[in-house]
């Protein structure tokens, strides 16, 4: 990593989101389904902890079981509305109320906000900071990472 990207990075208030809501429909509790030894949901709050450049983990949730182990597994958690909630919720109204819950009831505006799903527990070393790195290098105001399908998603959906 250039030295002056590493030290703008150093700069700025980067925090994890990580929306778990309590309901789902395929799999009960799935973000708190056993996933080897721990949790579902605890795997990215441990990517997110471990990534030095990254200043706060939260679980956005509105389950109080998902909320117990996202703060025994070190995250703070943002109470999600039930509105926020439901099979037909968007993350992008998620990730609006917990913006606007940092600046108006915690008083914090971060610089950078990561998404990390937590139905996604499998990321390499450092993807956070590469990621972050990458977007600042092009001047990017987002960037996202996928994986190659093995079967083409026209097939899918068949």
């Amino acid at each position: 990593m250039k030295k002056h990207k590493k030290n703008l990075i150093n700069t700025k208030k980067i925090v994890v989101l990580i929306p778990a809501r309590g309901g789902s429909k395929g799999i009960k509790s799935k973000n708190l389904y056993l996933f080897g030894t721990k949790p579902l949901v605890a795997w990215s709050i441990e990517t997110a902890k471990n990534e030095k450049i990254v200043d706060r983990v939260f679980v956005s949730t509105d389950d109080k079981n998902i909320s117990f182990y996202s703060k025994h597994y070190g995250a703070e958690v943002h109470t999600r509305k039930k509105k926020y909630s439901g099979d037909k919720s968007l993350v992008s109204d998620t990730i609006e109320s917990f913006l606007k819950y940092l600046k108006l009831e915690i008083k914090y505006e971060p610089d950078i906000l990561v998404l990390l799903e937590p139905t996604s527990p499998f990321r390499e070393k450092k993807l956070i900071t590469k990621c972050i790195t990458k977007m600042l290098e092009t001047n990017s105001d987002s960037i996202a990472t996928f994986k190659p399908a093995k079967t083409h998603p026209d097939r899918c959906w068949h």
